[in-house]
């Protein structure tokens, strides 16, 4: 490997002159990560239905070599299938919306559905991770459609210029768009929506609740819910490290949120892309999942399912102590996949009017 130019090394890896070719060849469901400059050849990352493997290839792609596999596992695994539908947005601009199905899904029947969301995603010609059985970690939306669901990932590419509308509201159109075009397929039922998200996207998984009714129940993880107290709180892995490290927070929220100045200078602007403020305005179930070493304090958390509690509105608030923005212990992955799917065939259940 150490003759290999590496790709996650190098960010002048694709640049004219770099390489003797910009573009490496084609591999399906491969990804360059190395090449070797004297033979040209590329080292690629291959995931497919077999597991994952390191596979050489030359710069023609007509000799490839495995060198390496695991997870060879997934070969016994019948996994979702992915499905792209192309729409037409309020702008006539073509767009896609990526489904995941269930394992042996039928044209005949409807599912219910959860909305993957964060803001700035795009979907794009490939998958992204979280949309391949190889995932391991907590993002993992294969065990939602084999639980019986379909995931619908629309594209959340933000506009540089917003018009009338603030961020919470063009999340809003763009996901009611894409989950029409997925209801037009004929393969999801429409009153078994539900929403999730994770950081960015978990304050949009609370925000929609607020500016949409389209949603069963909604799971906000690691998500802000309060715009101008996360713009003061110090993150928690450098409480007691130097002035800079520590307020690093007010800085992201500014640019995050394209914020032009603190929330004593605007507080409307603030409040208005906060879903605690919002809270009376959200009537579907929410569950909260957090640890409390983030560094999106986990007092987002507490704000939310405090304002909701003192509503009287349904709310969960699972968290997990030691872990930070990512969920990363094996038995809390496992507990917070658990607590999800129950919480789901919970509110499916009430949707029907099962007790």
């Amino acid at each position: 490997m150490s003759s290999f130019q590496q790709r996650f090394d190098d960010p002048t890896f694709h640049e004219a002159g770099n390489l003797q070719a910009e573009e490496p060849p084609e591999l399906p469901q491969g990804e360059p990560v190395a090449c070797h400059r004297a033979s040209d050849r590329w080292l690629f990352l291959v995931e497919d239905a077999a597991g994952s493997g390191l596979v050489l290839v030359d710069r023609a792609g007509e000799r490839t070599v495995e060198l390496f596999r695991t997870n060879r596992h997934l070969a016994e695994i019948e996994a979702g299938v992915v499905r792209d539908v192309q729409f037409t947005d309020d702008e006539g601009s073509a767009k896609t919306v990526r489904l995941l199905l269930p394992p042996g899904s039928r044209h005949d029947t409807t599912y219910p559905a959860v909305v993957w969301v964060y803001p700035g995603a795009r979907v794009g010609p490939k998958c992204r991770h979280l949309l391949k059985p190889h995932e391991s970690g907590q993002f993992c939306l294969h065990l939602l459609a084999a639980h019986g669901y379909i995931v619908i990932e629309p594209d959340l590419s933000i506009p540089s210029d917003l018009g009338s509308r603030n961020l919470a509201q063009c999340m809003a159109l763009k996901v009611q768009e894409a989950v029409h075009a997925a209801v037009s397929t004929g393969l999801i039922d429409p009153g078994r929506l539900h929403v999730m998200g994770h950081s960015m996207g978990g304050w949009a998984a609370m925000a929609l609740l607020a500016e949409t009714d389209l949603f069963r129940s909604g799971i906000a993880m690691a998500g802000i819910s309060n715009l101008v107290s996360f713009h003061g709180t110090f993150d928690a892995r450098f409480r007691y490290d130097d002035d800079g490290s520590a307020t690093s927070m007010t800085a992201m929220c500014e640019r995050v949120f394209s914020m032009p100045g603190p929330p004593c200078e605007m507080p409307d602007r603030y409040i208005a892309l906060s879903p605690v403020f919002a809270a009376h305005r959200i009537n579907a179930p929410l569950i909260i999942v957090q640890g409390d070493q983030d560094y999106v304090s986990i007092g987002q958390g507490e704000e939310m399912y405090s304002a909701l509690r003192r509503l009287g509105k349904p709310v969960r608030f699972v968290r997990y102590w030691g872990e930070g923005h990512v969920i990363a212990g094996a038995a809390n992955i496992a507990d917070m996949w658990t607590e999800v799917m129950e919480w789901l065939d919970e509110a499916d259940r009430a949707a029907a009017g099962v007790q």
